[in-house]
Order: C-alpha cells, then structure tokens, then sequence
C-alpha cells in the first residue's frame, strides 16, 4: 500500500467510528492539521518521519492524487495542483489555503471501510497488534486398539442318545460292559448306565470327554 493511501485510510478511520456522516461532508483544510489528524497524533502509525513528511501527503491529497479528495474553492485546489508538480513544492501554500474545504471521495471512502490495511506496510507495533495469535499445537493421542474378547469357555454338552436311534454297539464306559450287536442298545443291560452322547456347544461337532477345545472350530470345552 502507497503512504498517500495509508494516510487516507488514517484520516478515513479517525471520522467513520465517530460520526460516519461527517465522511460526507466537507473538512476545512485547517481543522484537519489542527483537530482531525494532526501530526503529533499520526506520526507513529504512519511511520513519519518529520512534519515535512506529514505535509508532503497532505498537499497530495488536497491536490486530488489519485482520486481520493477534491478541494474547494477551485482556486485552491489549482494552487495545490500548481505547487505539488513544481521541482521543489513549497509547504507553506497549506497555510495559505486553510480554510479550503476537502471532499473525500465516496468510492474510495467505501473502500477503505471495507477493506483491511495492508499491514506489510505498516509500522511493527501495528503489525504486531494485528497479528493473530499462534494456533496451539494439538498432539494426536495414539489409539489404541481394543483388546480382543476371551473366548468363552462353556461346558462341554452332554446330550442323551434319543431312544431308537438305533445307537451302534460297542462298551460300556462305566462297567465295560460288551453290548450286543444285533440290537438297539441305550442302557447298559449290566449296570443300567444310559448311553450319551458329547457335543460342542458352537458348532455341534461330537466331542470326547477329556477334550478342553473343539476339534472343528476350537471353541473352549472346559474341564470335566
């Protein structure tokens, strides 16, 4: 952003939060070096260095560069004008024009509301306040993954061998008893020991008594 701009923008924001109408409206020359935005007050904002500086952007305003301002009457503003294309301008013609009146212009007054400053161009205690603050450094907490669930251990079912199932022959498992052959066998015909029959409570695979874990899908038997 150009220092005339700046100092605009100065000007802009020191009538807008105060009274907007008064951007409106005509500024004398002299209250804006005395009451308005007087040197002592902007310098620092404005990183000037000397009242020269100051007044320097001042005729360029009031000599309407850049289409930011016009002066009135006519007569001061091309004394402006005259003085600001000389080699070397003379400051003082601002004393001579004081109670000229200075209109600033509504598209740029627009502009300067609505638009931030460029603050690579200003002082560093302004760049300083603006600054947002540091965004805080948020660590990611490492997941951890569940641990997986135990498989349960059940007891191992023990079903009856329906009657008439036609049960194969074989030995009792209580007195060892040899069952016939030739026959349907659910009792032992020596101790009266009904003959049974071990699952696995998942997947319904025979089981033998001893067995902890199914044979077919590992399921947990449990001890009997």
């Amino acid at each position: 952003m150009m220092d005339l701009e700046r100092f605009f923008r100065e000007l802009v924001s020191r009538l807008g939060p105060a009274d907007a109408a008064r951007l409106r409206q005509p500024l004398m020359l002299n209250d804006v070096m005395t009451k308005i935005m007087p040197y002592r007050s902007c310098r620092r904002a404005l990183d000037l260095a000397t009242v020269d500086d100051y007044e320097m952007l001042l005729l360029r305003l009031a000599a309407g560069e850049h289409g930011l301002a016009r002066s009135e009457p006519l007569e001061a503003s091309e004394a402006f004008q005259a003085e600001l294309a000389s080699r070397i301008p003379e400051l003082s013609i601002l004393r001579v024009y004081t109670d000229a009146e200075l209109h600033l212009q509504p598209g740029p007054v627009a502009l300067a509301l609505t638009t931030p400053p460029d603050l690579a161009y200003a002082p560093p205690e302004m760049r300083a306040a603006a600054a947002p603050p540091p965004e805080p450094v948020v660590t990611p907490e490492p997941e951890i993954a569940p641990e997986p669930e135990p498989t349960p251990v059940t007891e191992l079912q023990i079903e009856p061998a329906p009657v008439g199932s036609g049960e194969p022959a074989g030995c009792c498992e209580t007195c060892g008893c040899q069952f016939p052959e030739d026959r349907i066998v659910n009792f032992c015909p020596r101790c009266g020991q009904g003959r049974t029959e071990l699952f696995c409570p998942m997947c319904r695979e025979p089981a033998d008594p001893d067995w902890r874990f199914c044979i077919v899908c590992g399921h947990g038997l449990g001890a009997r």
